[in-house]
């Protein structure tokens, strides 16, 4: 992987979105927690995938991202990456949620680089939606894990699917339907509670970390 490769993805991580304001790729959920979460580590896996309007994955390069996730006492958090487009497949992304910031790790050389992530909308809500109209729906269970489940209406006919699990304070899948009838999935799946190894949530030794300027 390039520098630029790891930039590409530094951007892409932190803001979610294109230069134009839309939505780019995401590697997580677009809902997100309004506080630090402590006391609630886990580990799982995860997956990305789309579906078009008939129910079929999509093919495209950009379409599937999977691999692993922790999370520890303190609310940070690792994204391991198994599989998805070249420059995914070799990064590892650290979050650190006590200085704000993203640290991204090349794996198949001792480099990475550093970046404070945006700002959270000051909210008196436990969790912050997408700008749009969120209603909470009814309960349900994924994987056994109960879930309150809400809806939010975005610009352009966009709707988001959100199941966030109260056990782990955490978001356990999110759908986007498109208004063509397309959907972006993401998901954690098979779960462990329980304490994380601290070093998976540093760089190794030895590492040289670019840090990005502050915008």
């Amino acid at each position: 992987m390039t520098w630029n490769g790891l930039l590409l993805i530094a951007v892409e991580v932190m803001m979610g979105q294109t230069p134009t304001g839309e939505i780019a790729i995401s590697v997580g959920p677009l809902t997100k927690p309004s506080a630090k979460v402590t006391a609630h580590p886990f580990a799982g896996k995860f997956e990305k995938f789309q579906l078009d309007k008939y129910g079929s994955k999509s093919p495209a390069a950009l379409a599937s991202l999977n691999g692993l996730y922790f999370r520890n006492a303190d609310g940070d958090s690792r994204t391991e990456f198994l599989s998805g487009p070249g420059e995914f497949r070799e990064a590892i992304l650290i979050e650190n949620v006590s200085t704000n910031t993203m640290l991204i790790l090349y794996k198949a050389a001792p480099a990475g680089m550093e970046a404070k992530l945006p700002k959270s909308r000051d909210v008196n809500s436990e969790w912050i939606f997408p700008d749009g109209q969120t209603t909470e729906l009814a309960k349900e269970s994924l994987d056994s894990i109960e879930c309150r489940r809400f809806k939010t209406l975005l610009d352009g006919g966009v709707s988001l699917d959100v199941w966030i699990a109260d056990d782990l304070k955490a978001v356990i899948k999110e759908v986007t339907h498109s208004p063509t009838g397309e959907q972006s999935i993401w998901r954690l799946f098979d779960l462990t509670p329980g304490d994380q190894p601290s070093s998976l949530f540093r760089a190794p030794s030895g590492y040289t970390i670019l840090q990005l300027p502050e915008k």
